[in-house]
C-alpha cells in the first residue's frame, strides 16, 4: 500500500495544483459507485489527494483503525504460488506511487516462486505511455507484448 501515511495526508504534489472544492469533486463523480469514466474523474482523485482522504473515499475504510481489512486490497499482502507471472512497469519520477513498491513487490514474487519482471524507466512519471512515440515508452510495449506471448 506503498507510504502508509502517503494516501492518507495531503500530497504536496497536488496541493501544488489548482484547489478542488469537494463539490467541484464529486460533480465529476456523483456519489454511485462507477468503474468507466471519463479522464475529468481525475479531478475527484486530485481532490482526495489535496486532502488525504484518497483511501477512505475510495474503500470507506479508515488506513489507521482498518488497517487490517484493507489488507485484502494490498497486492503485496496477497502473493501466493498461485500468483500469475507478472510484469511490473514503473517510472522513477512516478508522483503517485513510489517505485520502490514496485522493487519490494518484484522481489516478494519472486521470493514465492512467482515468475515475475520489472521494467523502470527512468524519469518516468505515472503515465509515462502518454507519449508512445517516446522509445522507452516504444520498448516498454515490446516487452509487455514479449511477456504476454510468453505467458498467454
Amino acid at each position: 500500500m506503498g507510504n502508509k501515511n502517503q494516501y492518507s495526508r495531503p500530497s504536496e504534489f497536488y496541493c501544488q495544483r489548482p484547489i478542488i472544492t469537494s463539490d467541484s469533486a464529486y460533480n465529476y463523480v456523483g456519489h454511485n459507485e462507477i468503474s468507466e469514466g471519463a479522464i475529468d474523474r481525475f479531478i475527484f482523485y486530485l481532490y482526495c489527494r489535496q486532502n488525504g482522504v484518497w483511501i477512505n473515499e475510495v474503500t470507506g475504510y479508515d488506513p489507521i483503525k482498518d488497517k487490517s481489512q484493507l489488507l485484502i486490497y494490498n497486492p503485496v499482502s496477497n502473493i501466493t504460488t498461485e500468483y500469475p507471472p507478472t510484469l511490473l512497469l514503473h517510472g522513477t519520477s512516478d508522483t503517485d506511487v513510489p517505485y520502490e513498491q514496485s522493487i519490494i513487490m518484484n522481489e516478494r514474487l519472486k521470493r514465492a516462486g512467482v515468475k515475475s519482471e520489472i521494467l523502470i524507466i527512468n524519469g518516468a512519471e505515472h503515465l509515462f505511455d502518454k507519449n508512445f512515440n517516446n522509445l522507452d515508452v516504444k520498448n516498454a510495449f515490446e516487452r509487455v507484448v514479449a511477456f504476454l506471448k510468453t505467458y498467454i
